[in-house]
């Protein structure tokens, strides 16, 4: 990812638990709520998808879109949205595979569920076509890990 310099704040130190110093320098595209998985789209722009369960775009210049359309996420101990991967097909196709953890029942049970979309970029990028094609059977009461990564 190429950034101009005059595009990044000013450097700050951050001080490690055994009193090493790092100077960290903030990105434009920074400042995710609690950012969970990203993938690289050809071309070099970015999805990064956040426990919460917003789906971000963000281009090489560090323009940050919100993906519309993204499934409601039931976020909530180590559950929230989870992975995002590019069908191997991506290219051709434009899919997209996110897992997420759902609650049917308002909160009392949860589970990981898998759903697949057609990314649309542009102005205001969104899913389109979304489908769930996978589901955790029987939904768990707690907010354990739902392991739900993606290959």
């Amino acid at each position: 990812m190429i950034i101009s310099p005059s595009a990044l704040a000013a450097p700050f130190k951050v001080k490690g638990t055994a009193g090493s110093i790092l100077l960290a320098t903030p990105h434009p595209a920074g400042g995710f709520d609690r950012p969970w998985s990203m993938t690289f789209l050809p071309g070099g722009e970015l999805l990064v998808a956040t426990k919460p369960g917003k789906l971000w775009l963000v281009t090489k210049g560090g323009k940050k879109d919100e993906v519309r359309n993204v499934p409601s996420t039931y976020a909530g101990g180590q559950g929230g949205l989870g992975d995002v991967v590019l069908h191997p097909d991506f290219e051709q196709n434009n899919l997209v595979y996110l897992s997420l953890v759902e609650s049917l029942d308002n909160g009392k049970s949860r589970g990981s569920i898998v759903v697949r979309g057609k990314l649309e970029r542009g102005a205001s990028p969104r899913l389109i076509d979304v489908e769930k094609i996978w589901t955790q059977t029987p939904k768990l009461q707690g907010r354990g890990h739902f392991s739900h990564r993606l290959a």
